[in-house]
C-alpha cells in the first residue's frame, strides 16, 4: 500500500458501540472514519482487538436488495401514517362537533323540561280555578234553582 493509499484509507467500527479515537474523536457504530482519524487507528488498541477493521463496509447483492426492500416499507409505512394521522385530526373534529350538538341539545331539553315543569304549575292553578269556577256555578244554579221554587 503506498503513502497516499494509506493516508486515504479508511476504517470501519464493527461493534455496536461508538469507538473513542486517540485525539478525541469518536467513530459510531457502524460508521466508517474519515481520512483524518484513520491516522489514529493504525496499531491502536482498536484495531489490535478487530474493532475497527480496514476498510469501507460492503454490501452483498442480498444485503442491497433487502435494504431497498426495508426502505419501500417504510416509504409506505411513512404514508400510512401520514393517512392515519389526517383520519384522526378528521374524527377528533368531528367528535368535537358532535360533542357541541349533543350540549345544545341537552341545554335544549333542559329548557324544554322547565318549561314543562311552568307548564304543569300553570295546568295545576288552572284545573284549581277551573274547579273553584265550575263550584261556584254550582252554588249559583242551586240558587238559581231555590230562587225558582220560590218565584212559582
Amino acid at each position: 500500500m503506498t503513502d497516499k493509499q494509506k493516508a486515504a484509507a479508511v476504517w470501519t467500527n464493527a461493534s455496536q458501540n461508538p469507538v473513542i479515537l486517540s485525539d478525541g474523536s469518536a467513530v459510531a457504530p457502524g460508521e466508517v472514519t474519515t481520512p483524518e482519524q484513520a491516522e489514529f487507528v493504525k496499531g491502536s488498541f482498536w484495531e489490535e482487538h478487530g474493532v475497527l477493521i480496514l476498510g469501507a463496509p460492503k454490501l452483498g447483492g442480498d444485503e442491497a436488495s433487502v435494504i431497498a426492500e426495508l426502505k419501500k416499507d417504510m416509504d409506505i409505512l411513512t404514508a400510512q401514517q401520514v393517512e392515519a394521522l389526517a383520519q384522526i385530526d378528521t374524527l377528533t373534529n368531528g367528535a368535537s362537533e358532535l360533542n357541541q350538538k349533543l350540549s345544545s341539545a341537552l341545554d335544549e331539553a333542559e329548557a324544554l323540561r322547565q318549561e314543562n315543569v311552568t307548564l304543569k304549575a300553570s295546568a295545576g292553578t288552572s284545573a284549581t280555578q277551573l274547579s273553584d269556577a265550575q263550584a261556584k256555578i254550582k252554588t249559583q244554579q242551586a240558587e238559581i234553582e231555590a230562587l225558582k221554587k220560590t218565584a212559582k
